[in-house]
């Protein structure tokens, strides 16, 4: 292939060059002619005007074009000029494809291009995109209707002010589009290399809010904010000083940065490229003799492959950068083969099976077609780097190997500190934040502590308007004692949650103690209060109608600040005196109702019910007066009957309804049902009176019961009364082990475990009343002997 590259002036003198090159231009044995144009003249009429003298002169050629912000050509940088480069295939063919829309999304462009990329033979597509497309997304289209198909090219130059743009091809020209050219031929051979030059230093920063290529915060920041912080001092920073030292994206397989242009008023910026939140960047900086040196190591891979044509496609930030020494990057190309491109805000780059859209790199795309030689541009090489005149050697010629080491070195220190101090900052800045935490906070509830309390308690001596409010579980230590302590975690957490929900940001709400809470209000009033106190108890009783297994209740008081010299201890004071007053008032209430619950949840869970209550309790009170108890003390025995096994609330149904005996573990659970009950009735002035008998009614005549082991007598007349009523009860009801047994087989195994389990007299006297009931059973009394030594069986109650 040959590349032939050319100023336009006017028709005459391309029809001049197109002549002297007719040789090439027209040989007989080429298959395709693409030119390219790059134009940083932007007049519509004009580049339209030199497609049509370009196919005038060779009607076959492949023509794609875009306006730009600075040429290239033969090496050479120019600006505000038209460069066009021929390209002569004799193995590998063109096909044109233009694209425009009005489309705001886009997606009818992604369409109209990737759908002519369908070629078996396509090796490469050069590209021309306007900055209103979305060129990312492009991008992503074409991988996938073309995976590892490299896109070369950029994004079409502006000429500020006008702020004006084409692409275009032969008759086709536009400001919304994209035009590209597929090369396709199994022969031709494409190479891709970039190179940055930008090293990244300083500490890693996380893109928190953009949105493409707007970029709100960084680290919470406002973007423009961080600039200024970074690279602008004290002064008013100008957005475009930053030029030298764009943003750099890390990743696996290579590095991207991206340059800040334009700063919005609400210190956000726009960027030459797209960000993701999340993504990580450090600022960079770049140095001229870095990027010679990377040039050095470009073009010693580019003269290792054959190479016939070079098109370069660089960032516009690279010129404003490098400004006059620009050429140190293009000009050492035109003496391995012909190099022709343009400037852009975007380059197209491919590299590992995707293609990317950079920002102050330099792309190359080398070319070339079987036979290429590249022993002369390699001579040419040679020479050139012993020309004295270039500008290339007055820059290598100022480099020293010293200052490039230095550099290195400043850089790889700068990283590597930067970095150990970001680690080391990070795990302190954590460790910190918890200590801290941890100094001010409650760790269960996660509000503040009483230390944090009493500090801003004796800030409230100078604030005006103050107000206080104590708040009290009520029930706790009944909750801790029925269902444990993890219950009575919970029940905090809950009382925390419902005190955060309902405050304001200021407010200091605090777990003063175990089951107290504080809530520090400023600049409010008595009534804001009030308020406050009734949005607290409206959040209880909807808690309570979503949870009412286990009742949450607060008792709350408050106390409000209109005289200074009240003093601050005495507001708490009066706050606590309200709070306790309440709770006094609502005490009995409060564990009634708890009660209450506690028999309702057991009757929920099927442990017990009203109709087997009730039986139970007339069955009791029956046997009672039977043997002679007075008339005044049944009503205890009735709340004896009701509530023997309120205790098993808190035992859980695995072991309350296993079908088959207990394991040790589970009976030693079981047996803490007593204790628990015991606990319960303790807390209720309604069942104090039975509360002994709640805890003994599980004795055993013998002194094999639990929990205590009291024996004979020792054991309350009431609880040996209720365990012969609750033994019979338990067997003619359906159990989860076993069905009920007959009338006449109970009274057998009460016979049969007296003197153990039961005492001998109260069972004649029961078997008597079943007797007196007319119920059928002959007396068994003979069989009861006096002794106890004929059977250790015993009859199972808990289960």
């Amino acid at each position: 292939m040959h590349t032939l590259n050319t100023y336009y002036k006017d028709y005459s003198s391309l029809a001049k060059f197109v002549d002297d090159n007719k040789d090439k231009l027209f040989d007989k044995n080429s298959r395709a002619v693409m030119v390219q144009i790059f134009s940083g003249i932007i007049d519509k009429s004009l580049l339209m005007d030199i497609s049509q003298q370009i196919l005038g002169l060779i009607p076959w050629a492949k023509i794609i074009g875009t306006t730009t912000n600075g040429e290239i050509i033969n090496g050479m940088i120019s600006g505000l000029t038209i460069v066009l480069s021929f390209s002569v295939f004799q193995h590998a063919d063109v096909e044109i494809v233009f694209a425009q829309t009005d489309d705001s999304t886009g997606c009818e462009l992604e369409y109209l291009i990737a759908s002519r990329l369908n070629k078996d033979q396509a090796r490469a597509l050069i590209m021309f995109a306007t900055p209103n497309v979305k060129v990312s997304r492009l991008l992503n289209r074409i991988h996938t209707e073309s995976p590892g198909l490299p896109v070369a090219g950029g994004i079409a130059g502006d000429i500020l002010p006008s702020n004006k743009y084409f692409v275009f091809s032969h008759e086709n020209i536009t400001n919304c589009g994209a035009v590209g050219a597929i090369l396709t031929g199994e022969d031709l051979k494409v190479v891709h290399h970039h190179h940055l030059g930008w090293q990244p230093i300083g500490k890693e920063m996380t893109i928190t809010r953009a949105e493409g290529t707007r970029v709100y915060t960084i680290d919470n920041i406002p973007a423009y904010q961080v600039y200024r912080h970074y690279l602008g001092a004290d002064e008013e920073f100008n957005i475009s000083n930053g030029i030298e030292f764009p943003l750099i994206i890390s990743k696996p397989d290579m590095s991207i940065a991206r340059s800040a242009y334009f700063r919005y008023s609400d210190d956000s910026l726009a960027f030459s490229g797209e960000f993701i939140e999340g993504e990580k960047v450090r600022f960079s900086f770049g140095h001229i003799n870095i990027i010679l040196e990377q040039i050095e190591s470009l073009l010693k891979n580019i003269r290792q492959q054959p190479t016939e044509s070079i098109f370069v496609y660089s960032c516009l930030a690279r010129l404003s950068f490098l400004q006059d020494s620009a050429q140190i990057e293009t000009l050492p190309l035109q003496d391995i083969a012909p190099t022709a491109g343009f400037f852009t805000s975007g380059e197209f780059f491919h590299a590992h099976n995707t293609n990317q859209l950079l920002n102050n790199s330099m792309t190359t795309l080398t070319l070339s077609e079987p036979g290429a030689n590249t022993t002369k541009h390699q001579h040419d090489a040679d020479q050139h780097s012993n020309r004295g005149d270039d500008k290339e050697t007055e820059s290598a010629d100022n480099v020293s190997t010293r200052n490039i080491e230095t550099l290195k070195a400043l850089t790889c220190l700068v990283n590597t500190v930067t970095m150990e101090l970001n680690q080391k900052t990070a795990e302190l800045q954590t460790l910190n934040e918890e200590l801290h935490f941890a100094s001010t906070h409650d760790a269960l509830t996660g509000l503040y502590n009483r230390g944090y309390f009493e500090q801003h308690l004796i800030k409230l001596k100078t604030a005006a308007a103050a107000g206080i409010i104590v708040c009290d579980v009520d029930g706790l230590k009944l909750i801790n004692d029925t269902f444990g302590h993890f219950m009575g975690d919970v029940l905090l957490q809950s009382a925390a949650d419902i005190l955060k929900s309902v405050s304001e940001p200021g407010d200091v709400v605090a777990r003063i103690g175990g089951d107290e809470f504080s809530i520090l209000l400023c600049n409010t009033s008595e009534s804001d209060i009030e308020n406050y106190c009734r949005r607290v108890r409206k959040a209880l009783d909807q808690y309570n109608l979503e949870n009412p297994v286990v009742p949450l209740s607060m008792s709350i008081g408050f106390s409000f600040l209109e005289d200074e010299s009240t003093g601050i201890r005495m507001l708490f004071k009066d706050a606590d005196d309200m709070m306790y007053r309440e709770k006094l008032y609502r005490s009995r209430s409060t564990h009634s109702d708890l009660v209450q619950t506690l028999m309702r949840t057991l009757e929920a869970r099927k442990i017990v019910t009203e109709k087997h209550s009730q039986r139970f309790q007339d069955l009791l009170v029956k046997f009672a007066l039977y043997i002679g108890i007075s008339k005044s003390n049944l009503s205890e025995l009735r709340l004896l009957a009701h509530f023997h096994n309120i205790g098993k609330v808190g035992i859980s149904d695995h072991v309350l309804f296993k079908p088959g005996p207990l394991t040790s573990e589970e009976r030693k659970e079981m047996i803490r049902h007593c204790e628990i009950g015991q606990r319960i009735a303790l807390s209720s002035a309604d069942l104090l009176p039975i509360s002994d008998w709640v805890l003994k009614h599980h004795e055993w005549w013998n002194g094999q019961g639990y929990p205590l082991g009291l024996k004979g007598a020792d054991i309350p007349l009431e609880c040996r009364m209720l365990a012969v009523v609750d033994a019979y009860d338990a067997m003619i009801s359906d159990r989860p082990y076993r069905k009920a047994m007959s009338h006449e087989a109970a009274l057998e195994e009460l016979i049969r475990c007296a003197n153990t389990q039961f005492d001998p007299d109260l069972i004649h006297s029961f078997i008597d009343l079943m007797q007196h009931q007319g119920d059928g059973f002959q007396s068994a009394a003979f069989l009861i002997p006096s002794d106890g030594s004929q059977t250790s069986m015993s009859i199972n109650m808990d289960k």
